[in-house]
């Protein structure tokens, strides 16, 4: 990544000149983002940034902090405004020198990779002086020397190449130029004697040998007489019989002759079995034919493989209980399980006993009141124990009056009963929830 440098100074420039017009207290900052193989991010890639400022050196203390977010455009250039989510009057621009560091993560993130510090230069310090008190307008000075020329700044890093052209439209082909005359031919050279030595004489032919002597031919035998034709027979065809007729009872799983029989009836009804209220139940001969079709409603076998006689608890409305099934009333066979509990038979109950009651009555028996024995010393004139003992034995002369003396007393008081008291009756159910008992009869 590199930061474009020559951006950040022209706008600082620019500040500069428009602080006496009360400028906004942000410091521009550019920079164009590059990937890790110099290329620029793609437009729109969001670049997560962190500024600090920090005082009289590039290690100096942080005076200033602030986090942001900024968009590359089609160059991968970023634009921020320094002191738009922070403000940056706090800062003493009069005191020492301020350093600017930059840190950016291309991801958007806070992942942020140091890209350096920069000393600021004058133009910052302009904010101290725009929030700054005017003084009186001095008198204007004399012209001062013309300054030596400053050194030539650093040149800044290559603008990015501007996107290429298209290219233009492909020329007209010319025409090909007329052929040229066909210069003259010239003339034939001499022929060179043909080279070549003398021809050698030819051998003497050798003599031809004896021809052999060819045999006779010998004599052709007489050709035999060709015997006659005999005459063709006539072939033999038999007449076509007379088309046999199909007929007889018909067997098996057919009934009445052929070609026409009927299928044996097995008395099932012709019709559709099985809805969304019932199933069909079939029966099946050995030969794989149905021989009775019914349909059986869905809620008949409600409880599974509950046997006749089984009992179970419905929550659904008494006047939907399913068909097979009655509730525990007392009727159709079915014990009176109505308003009452359930108890385990076997042991201290036998099977289909009833017992118990809704309400309870309970009665205290006559309590007697044992007498209680009690004793005690008076210690002074006028005390509890003073007062409780003249109560029971009497005063003894003046001594009721008399401080400083005691008397121990004792006794026992006397028994009583409480009558017998019946409290009536009592319903002690916990909280319930009622549910009907039903039982499967067929």
């Amino acid at each position: 990544m590199k930061k474009k440098s020559r951006p950040l100074l022209v706008i600082f420039l620019l500040f500069n000149l428009m602080l006496g017009a009360q400028a906004p207290q942000l410091l521009n900052y550019q920079a164009i983002v590059r990937n890790s193989a110099g290329a620029p991010l793609a437009n729109g890639t969001t670049v997560g940034l962190q500024f600090q400022i920090r005082d009289s050196t590039a290690t100096g203390t942080v005076v200033y902090h602030e986090t942001a977010q900024a968009t590359t455009n089609q160059f991968g250039l970023i634009t921020y405004g320094i002191g738009t989510h922070a403000s940056l009057a706090g800062i003493q621009w009069v005191v020492g020198q301020k350093w600017l560091q930059v840190l950016i993560d291309p991801t958007g993130g806070t992942n942020y990779i140091d890209m350096g510090t920069t000393q600021l230069l004058s133009v910052p310090y302009a904010l101290f002086a725009g929030n700054s008190t005017p003084g009186a307008q001095g008198p204007t000075g004399l012209q001062g020397i013309q300054g030596t020329t400053g050194a030539q700044g650093v040149t800044g890093n290559d603008g990015t190449n501007g996107v290429t052209g298209a290219t233009g439209q492909q020329g007209i082909t010319g025409n090909y130029g007329a052929n040229g005359l066909t210069g003259a031919t010239g003339p034939i050279g001499n022929t060179g004697p043909a080279g070549g030595g003398a021809t050698g004489p030819m051998g003497n032919t050798g003599a031809t040998g004896l021809q052999g002597v060819t045999g006779n031919d010998g004599a052709n035998g007489p050709t035999g007489a060709t015997g006659a034709m005999g005459n063709t027979g006539t072939a033999g065809v038999g007449a076509t019989g007379a088309t046999g007729t199909i007929g007889g009872p018909a067997g098996g799983d057919l009934t009445g002759s052929y070609p026409n029989p009927t299928l044996i009836t097995t008395g099932v009804t012709a019709g559709t079995y099985g809805d969304s209220n019932h199933v069909a139940q079939l029966t099946v001969d050995a030969n794989g034919r149905v021989t009775s079709a019914a349909n059986v409603s869905v809620t008949a076998n409600i409880g599974g493989s509950v046997p006749i006689g089984g009992i179970i608890l419905w929550s659904g409305a008494i006047a939907n209980i399913p068909a097979n099934w009655r509730i525990c009333d007392g009727n159709n066979g079915t014990p009176n399980l109505q308003d009452n509990f359930v108890v385990g038979a076997g042991n201290t109950y036998a099977a289909n006993v009833t017992g118990g009651a809704a309400n309870h009555s309970h009665t205290t028996p006559q309590l007697t009141v044992p007498g209680l024995t009690f004793s005690g010393n008076t210690n002074a004139a006028g005390s509890a124990n003073e007062t409780q003992y003249a109560a029971v034995n009497g005063c003894c002369g003046n001594e009721c009056s008399t401080p400083g003396h005691s008397h121990v007393y004792s006794g026992t008081t006397g028994t009583g009963t409480i009558a017998a008291n019946s409290t009536g009756t009592t319903n002690s159910l916990p909280p319930y929830y009622a549910l009907a008992y039903i039982m499967r009869v067929n």
